[in-house]
């Protein structure tokens, strides 16, 4: 019985986009700080408005 194997190229490619990949979810989570929307009413009630 034979054991079957993925090609090194292959898993060191797979591995790289991981790496990619996880470093953008860490770079995303980073941003999600700040609230990606801001309701109208916070836009109104801010001292920024010019009215």
């Amino acid at each position: 019985m034979t054991i079957q194997t993925v090609p090194q190229d292959v898993y060191q490619r797979h591995e790289r986009e991981w790496q990619m990949l996880r470093a953008a979810i860490a770079k995303s989570q980073k941003n999600t700080d700040k609230p990606a929307y801001t309701s109208p009413e916070d836009r109104h009630n801010s001292k920024d408005t010019h009215q």
